[in-house]
């Protein structure tokens, strides 16, 4: 990455994961998933992976910013031939971490609090509804999708609120329920970014 600002920085987690090694034997959590890039099959389609990061403790004083940063490689040289040769595409609107908050709590980011207020059950439409409140002014844009067994988007609703500071609010989108997909929701500003972690309840 290239450094576009001066001053001091400090490294306070980071995770690894090796996707492109099946038999190195030493995957972390996630890398181990049965979906991981081993099979032609499974060559140009997005692929949700975890990754838990080392934990430290550290106390972010105001006006603090934290960055996450998505490299390939390490400390290591690597040699690789053409025939070695492989892309990654990553998704910025939906790549996050998450820092814990009280419980319940869903937002990531400062300028709101997110707490759920309905969860959909087993079987029903998927409706999810949140509660909002707003620390700064803020556009607050729910979607709710759902995805077929390949990770290929079926369906999607987009619900939108623009809240001002200690404003109040109930969000809430919905797309009928189909057996067999998994249903996700985001939650971003009007230039999407991330507010929330997404999550499949």
């Amino acid at each position: 990455f290239r450094q576009t600002t001066t001053g001091t920085y400090r490294e306070i987690a980071k995770g690894w994961m090796d996707l492109t090694n099946p038999s190195a034997g030493y995957d972390s959590y996630t890398a181990a998933r049965a979906d991981r890039i081993i099979a032609m099959e499974n060559i140009g389609v997005f692929h949700d992976y975890t990754l838990y990061l080392q934990p430290t403790v550290h106390t972010a004083k105001a006006g603090n910013r934290l960055a996450l940063i998505i490299t390939t490689g390490g400390t290591n040289a690597a040699a690789y031939t053409d025939a070695d040769a492989f892309t990654f595409t990553i998704d910025n609107a939906a790549t996050y971490a998450y820092i814990p908050k009280e419980a319940g709590e869903l937002s990531i980011d400062g300028r709101l609090s997110i707490k759920a207020a309905k969860r959909p059950l087993p079987g029903e439409d998927f409706a999810p509804a949140f509660k909002l409140e707003a620390v700064e002014d803020v556009s607050v844009n729910l979607i709710v999708a759902a995805y077929d067994g390949k990770g290929r988007l079926t369906d999607a609703s987009v619900s939108n609120k623009a809240l001002s500071a200690g404003e109040k609010a109930q969000l809430q989108a919905s797309i009928p329920y189909r057996e067999g997909l998994t249903y996700k929701f985001y939650i971003w500003d009007a230039s999407q970014t991330p507010l929330a972690k997404s999550t499949a309840f």
